[in-house]
């Protein structure tokens, strides 16, 4: 299929960054990865396919960057942050959401990606060319690690067009994100109607 221009340009950057740096393990990966499809990465067909009614989106949650389970299904929030991309979409529709994450490198840690600027970089100009295409859009961001993930912030406050909705959370590790998502619900109903999304009335552990 043919992707979105802006789909099409993020594609062709990771190229270019893993030919320079011969890397492979990077989400999304633009090479096929299955040698009987000749098209692009399946992560990025149904990022195009988002953006192609892009007035329909409604959220961007932003994470650190893939994990193994994330580099082996090459796609965003489907390891240890499963269940917030699971929680996420009983408060909108899949569609509706984005999940990005501030770096494209997969590791197991996040102790080097300080040194992965270009990677960061990519990411944040992506996330602000979207919302130059539609500023209604609500930009989740979950923690803010300035050793880890500065660069990443800078160039996205470089670039953010004026009056975006953005709200940074706690980092998912310890149930940081979910403590300052409920504290900053105003509504009492909406906050249990978030805590039923629990069995156990308990928000789960990842750390």
């Amino acid at each position: 299929m043919t992707l979105h221009p802006l789909v099409e340009d993020l594609k062709d950057k990771i190229l270019d960054w893993m030919n320079n740096s011969q890397e492979e393990n990077v989400v999304p990966n633009p090479n096929p990865q299955d040698e009987k499809r000749e098209d692009a990465n399946p992560f990025l067909e149904n990022l195009s396919k988002q953006i192609d009614n892009i007035a329909n989106i409604k959220y961007i949650i932003v994470g650190d960057n893939p994990g193994n389970t994330e580099l082996k299904k090459q796609e965003y929030f489907c390891g240890r942050t499963q269940h917030i991309k699971d929680f996420l979409t009983k408060l909108a529709c899949k569609h509706e959401i984005i999940f990005w994450n501030k770096s494209f490198v997969s590791t197991a840690r996040t102790v080097k990606l300080d040194k992965e600027k270009e990677s960061q970089e990519i990411m944040a100009e992506f996330i602000v060319n979207l919302l130059r295409k539609n500023s209604s859009i609500k930009l989740w961001l979950l923690g803010k690690d300035f050793e880890k993930f500065s660069y990443f912030y800078q160039e996205l406050e470089k670039g953010m067009p004026e009056k975006v909705n953005v709200c940074i959370f706690g980092h998912p590790s310890g149930n940081w994100f979910y403590k300052s998502f409920i504290e900053s619900l105003p509504d009492e109903e909406i906050k249990k109607l978030v805590e039923k999304h629990f069995k156990d009335k308990r928000l789960p552990k990842i750390s």
